[in-house]
């Protein structure tokens, strides 16, 4: 089961790099395209695969447990080894999607809106279990340990986002325009805008410098404060 399931999620990175950059081509333009067209690949290719094997027949028979912390109980005290990949394995399955949702649905930034987010989907997937007869345990257990994983994926949002601003990364997707798809462009288009302004406030600079100049230049010379006034007057129409 899991060798199949790595096996297409290898086979389908290329698909999904075409496919994310064919979508932030289609959203160019619009905010934050390349930020939400990264969020979302994320969110398919780090929560499907988990999905895909939880949706897996076993060829068991169905069980259900609906007391809370029965099954973590056994767990930890069964084998360290096991418990290990059990309990890993339960809190992966919706980290990505905690910490990729709320960059793709800000309001959702929040740890407890998360936990509530992966509680419901994981309430789902284990009735799924049960209504499909997969041979499997539907328990409460699974959908806390879920919920857990959505809710510290949340969490990391914060320390992730505070080493990308030291790190200069939104910085540098800014000056690519946002676009994965013309980041070479728009950012040769952001250098000549740059030079441009740059330009234009150079000229504005040595333009005020021959007004500020000139102004002096009256004062000086014109010694009646009627004089001065007019020529500031004179040489305000030109600004």
């Amino acid at each position: 089961m899991w060798g199949g399931v790595l096996t297409a999620w290898a086979l389908a990175i290329p698909v999904l790099v075409a496919g994310v950059r064919l979508v932030a081509w289609l959203r160019r333009g619009r905010p934050h395209a390349l930020r939400n067209t990264l969020a979302e690949a994320g969110i398919l290719c780090g929560t499907l695969p988990w999905i895909w094997m939880i949706l897996t027949p076993t060829g068991g028979v169905r069980e259900v447990s609906l007391i809370p912390l029965r099954d973590l109980y056994e767990i930890l005290t069964d084998d360290p080894t096991q418990a290990v990949v059990q309990i890993g394995a339960n809190l992966i399955v919706f980290l990505p999607l905690g910490f990729l949702l709320p960059l793709r649905l800000p309001r959702l930034a929040s740890v407890p809106r998360m936990f509530t987010v992966g509680a419901i989907l994981s309430a789902l997937l284990e009735f799924a279990q049960y209504a499909l007869d997969l041979g499997r345990v539907s328990s409460t257990d699974d959908v806390l340990m879920n919920a857990a994983g959505a809710a510290l994926g949340a969490w990391l949002v914060g320390p992730a986002h505070r080493f990308a601003s030291r790190a200069g990364i939104f910085r540098r997707f800014r000056a690519g325009g946002d676009d994965p798809c013309a980041t070479g462009r728009v950012s040769a288009h952001s250098e000549d805008g740059a030079a441009r302004a740059e330009r234009e406030r150079r000229a504005r600079g040595d333009q005020e410098g021959v007004f500020v100049a000139d102004a002096d230049h009256i004062a000086h010379t014109v010694g009646d404060d009627q004089d001065r006034a007019v020529g500031r007057e004179v040489l305000g129409a030109f600004e």
